[in-house]
């Protein structure tokens, strides 16, 4: 188990590893139009911030309890079931740092292939925490705007269903727009009458 020293290294660890593994976006497209949003792993921020929306996966390893969120009208906030996620996050970080600590090459060639050994279960223990966290989420309780939502499908679906309602709340004058121009050309005809 983690300990409290570690455990902030640990969740900006898993925030880029969620980010870059599962989500693998920063902005989320509804309709013709791009919706960048922030990334965040419990209060970690991965990315860039200061959008208007906020996507925040909360793992269970800090007490952060998301109702006591501030602003949570522009939040999808993903409450992350109990998984072994984080325990083999950790094994493959500690021998990927015994690695980056210690020279491989000045080593004899038996404790080399050790070494290669477990860097190649490193990878497995990474590969197999993408699946788990894919299924956590799968199985992840989904706030939107301070609502729990029910939502069905693969963790793909779920996130952009949450992302889709999250913008829907955020820019409520969007579900306004019925037309949205592909060229200046259109806007043209637009303003010409030519086109409703």
């Amino acid at each position: 188990m983690l300990f409290k020293s570690n455990l902030v290294r640990f969740v900006k660890k898993l925030a880029k590893f969620s980010f870059l593994n599962c989500i693998r976006a920063e902005k989320f497209v509804c309709g013709k139009n791009d919706f960048e949003f922030d990334c965040k792993v419990d209060d970690v921020v991965c990315g860039s911030s200061g959008n208007n929306m906020v996507l925040q996966i909360l793992t269970g390893t800090d007490e952060i309890n998301p109702q006591n969120e501030i602003d949570v009208a522009s939040r999808a906030i993903v409450v992350l079931p109990a998984n072994n996620c984080y325990d083999l996050l950790e094994s493959a970080n500690k021998i990927r740092t015994y690695v980056k600590r210690n020279n491989v090459n000045d080593m004899t060639e038996s404790k080399r292939a050790i070494v290669s050994k477990y860097q190649t279960r490193a990878s497995q223990y990474e590969s197999e925490a993408v699946e788990n966290l894919k299924k956590a989420i799968e199985g992840a309780e989904f706030i939107v705007s301070g609502e729990k939502v029910k939502l069905t499908g693969d963790m793909k679906h779920k996130l952009d269903e949450a992302l889709e309602q999250l913008v829907y709340c955020v820019y409520s004058a969007f579900r306004l727009v019925d037309y949205q121009p592909d060229s200046d050309a259109d806007i043209k005809a637009i303003a010409n009458g030519k086109k409703k």
